[in-house]
């Protein structure tokens, strides 16, 4: 356990404060990463976790089988998987966001279904939204970042 005199436990707690920016800024990379290969999994699972849960897509129609020549969902053109951005936005209002976004008119179509361009009906085949599992992993990541960096014992005192 270190001790410090007031003047060094105030440029410590400078120091932690200027490390704590930098670490929150790396955690909320990490989260956009996490929360990226998360609405991954929703391919690859062919439906969305929330809760632990897989909630399974409608599956594909025989006639649709036969014209892609396989049976993957939303596997055809890889057209939704590239439309997909990932940024940090710079601070406004001293907040910083991390997003992750899709083509808003084509995501919607293929998250909540509706009627597409040659007025077919595409059902719901949801790969992102709201998530317990995926918040559960975020507060992981962010509980992680700030224990490393203020888990350090130190008291104040005079020598």
């Amino acid at each position: 356990m270190a001790n410090y005199r007031p003047k060094q436990f105030a440029q410590h707690l400078r120091s932690l404060a200027k490390s704590f920016v930098s670490d929150m800024n790396d955690a909320l990379m990490d989260s956009a990463i996490e929360a990226q290969n998360h609405f991954d999994e929703s391919f690859e699972n062919e439906g969305f976790n929330d809760g632990g849960h897989v909630e399974p897509w409608e599956p594909l129609s025989k006639r649709r089988i036969s014209e892609k020549g396989h049976d993957r969902i939303l596997k055809d053109t890889g057209r939704l998987k590239r439309a997909r951005k990932r940024r940090i936005l710079p601070p406004s209002n001293g907040d910083r966001i991390a997003r992750i976004s899709y083509h808003r008119q084509y995501a919607a179509l293929m998250n909540y279904g509706g009627l597409n361009e040659e007025d077919r009906h595409v059902p719901a085949r949801k790969f992102i939204g709201r998530s317990r599992v995926l918040n559960r992993r975020i507060k992981s990541i962010l509980t992680t970042r700030i224990n490393r960096l203020f888990n350090k014992n130190f008291s104040i005192g005079r020598r």
